[in-house]
Parts: C-alpha cells; structure tokens; sequence
C-alpha cells in the first residue's frame, strides 16, 4: 500500500463527473449552493465547481491557515474560517487563470461528500473504487490495507509521518496499490458504458489551458501536447505518477515510498521506452558552498500572501520550508543557484550580488519564476 497524493484529484474529479452523469450537479454550479447557509464565503457564488476542479477557481496551493505541524488536522471549520477571509488579488477573478491549488479541489470533494450526505472516503469507494474491483484502494484505509502501508520517508532519509486526516482529502489522501493503481489505468485506457466508465469517459475531456504550453487540463486529469493523460503526487513519505497513451494504449504507473519528485523523470523515461520515443534525465549537479555564503540567505520570503518560504540553515545544509509543508533540503548549483533534493525542478536563485545584502529570492516552479521578497 502507498499514498498516491495529488493522483487523488484525478479520483475527485472522476467524482465530480458521476454526480454530473446522475444529474446531481452541473458544471456551472457555484459552490456557494453546496456550503453549509450558515457559512459566510464572499466569493462562494463566483466561483464554479468547474473552477475548482480544472485550478481557476483562483485559489492559492494551500490555504493560509494550514497547520505546520504534520499530526495535525484540518477543519471544515479551519477551512470556512479560510474562505471567509478569502479575498481575490486586485485584478484577478476565477476561470481565468490556472493556478494549481491543494485548497480548491480539497474543497471540491468535501462539497461533493456533502451534497450527497456521506463522507468523502465512502462515496468514493462506492462511486469509483469498488465498480472498478479496487479493493485496496481508500482515502482511510481499513485495517487490513493499514497492515500492508508501506513505510514513508523523506527525500533526505527520516521516516515521514502518515497523511494527516484532512477536510482537503479530496485532493491528496488517497492510499492504493499497484494492483488497484493498474485496474485503474485499464479502465481509464477503455472507459465501459458503465456509470464510472461514462464519469471516466467525461473527466478526461480538456476544460482549460494550464501554465505549461500545449498542457490542458479536465476534471483532475491533465493532457499534454500528444493529449497523453497524467498526473503527479506526493506526500510527506510517497511520492506517485500515473500516465496514460490512449492512442498507443500504453501506461505507466510509478509508487514509491520516497518523497521525490524523482520519480517523475524515471516514470516519464518508462513511458518513452514504451512509446519509442527519445527522453533523457538528468539530476542537477552538486557544487558544495561555504558556510558563509549559505548564511546570508537564512530568512523568510513571501511566496504569496499568507504564504511563505522559509530558509534555514541546518549541520551546515540550506533548509527550505513553505507554509504547510515540512523542511526540505536545498542542494547549491552555485553560490546562487539551488535546487530542492526532493524535487530538482523546483529551484531557488538569490539575485543578489557579493557584499550586497540578500533582499529577495526567486522561485522558479515550473514555467513561473514567482519572485519573493524578504520578509522582516
């Protein structure tokens, strides 16, 4: 058994395409109907479930309000707290912009388990696991598949604690198998005419553009260039990818018990062996820095509002830590260059030059360079 993280929004968004089949709810629903009416979200009747379940809603990653601590829990309480103080940046509105987001399809199952009046780990069970003989396959496991949960580390070594139960399970909680993990892909190669194999069939349709160029996105699936279906996830000890070739009816599913985004690269060299196609990669390469250098970036950096990147320095190695998330380790490319262990396509460059004092950083995600200012 592993936890399969942010392939649990593919699940959600499978969900959110069976309650459409059942005409439970529409696409342009907004989520405001789905709250409780005692909960006050100003933005509630601007954003849609289609908003929340492609990452327009707006949304940052992760709620501001998230505990550091990894044992603890999060709310349905913590998480209305969240919305109610949630405001968009001058400028911004939903179902503009992708902007991949923890809180949003978090949201989105937890809307879901409440408008049909269950919790999300069993109508997920009912709707999606068990039509698909995915017996082993929950976002809390039973006592037979806890007996068979592998251990979790950290990309560093440590032993990481397991998923903390959470409001936002829809978007990350989900424990599998790989037996289950491969069922999966086979039903979603060759959707049935079944109700899952109708919501499979609806969740795979492209819905927006996301940040990547020619990257799409549906409901929790994303598609790139050759509409090749994927998706990544990780937790504090897992780390997971799914990819799906409808066209050459191949695919590829990665578990493994490290938290390193690694992985995807090794998963993405198995799906080019399988579809003859050429991909190289290469891990970043490790310039070791003086103490001295390294200390003069040790502080805080806003990523966002309410969210920020803290670096530390720990036995001589620069520690990185976001709002929510546990320290992970920065490894230098140069005395300004650096890249996350756990996940080297994330790096971090301090623009300042020798002798100047270190103002900002920037963070480089993806195709976003985001800068990030000091913080006092």
């Amino acid at each position: 058994m592993f936890e399969i993280g942010s392939i649990s929004k593919v699940f959600t968004g499978i969900l959110l395409a069976d309650e459409i089949g059942r005409g439970r709810c529409r696409l342009d629903d907004t989520m405001k109907g789905y709250l409780p009416k005692s909960v006050s979200v100003p933005t509630g009747s601007q954003i849609t479930l289609a908003h929340l379940a492609t990452h327009t809603a707006g949304y940052p990653r992760e709620p501001a309000n998230l505990p550091r601590e990894p044992e603890t829990s999060y709310s349905p309480a913590d998480l209305y707290t969240y919305l109610a103080s949630f405001s968009f940046p001058p400028g911004q509105s939903p179902g503009v912009a992708y902007d991949y987001s923890n809180v949003g399809m978090g949201l989105l199952g937890h809307l879901i388990a409440l408008h049909e009046g269950t919790d999300l780990d069993r109508l997920l069970y009912e709707r999606v696991a068990k039509p698909l003989g995915m017996e082993s396959t929950r976002v809390r496991a039973t006592p037979g598949m806890a007996s068979r949960m592998a251990s979790g580390y950290d990309a560093d070594g440590p032993p990481a604690p397991a998923h903390r139960e959470s409001v936002l399970d829809g978007a990350g909680a989900i424990s599998s198998s790989a037996r289950d993990m491969l069922r999966f892909m086979r039903a979603n190669l060759h959707p049935d005419g079944s109700e899952v194999g109708k919501a499979i069939a609806l969740a795979q349709q492209p819905l927006h553009d996301t940040d990547e160029q020619e990257e799409r996105i549906g409901l929790g699936w994303h598609l790139d260039a050759q509409d090749r279906l994927f998706h990544n996830g990780q937790t504090g000890g897992f780390h997971s990818y799914l990819a799906l070739d409808r066209k050459r009816e191949v695919g590829v599913v990665v578990l493994t018990n490290v938290a390193s985004l690694v992985m995807d690269g090794f998963a993405r060299a198995v799906m080019a062996r399988l579809t003859g196609e050429q991909y190289t990669f290469e891990l970043p390469k490790t310039v070791p820095q003086p103490i001295s250098v390294l200390q003069r970036y040790v502080g805080r950096y806003q990523v966002a509002p309410g969210d920020a990147l803290e670096i530390t320095l720990k036995e001589g190695v620069l520690m990185g830590r976001s709002s929510g998330d546990s320290a992970r380790r920065l490894d230098p490319e140069s005395a300004s260059e650096f890249h996350f262990r756990n996940a080297p396509m994330i790096r971090v460059s301090f623009p300042a030059k020798d002798g100047e004092d270190v103002s900002g950083l920037v963070l480089h995600f993806g195709p976003k360079d985001i800068p990030c200012k000091r913080l006092p």
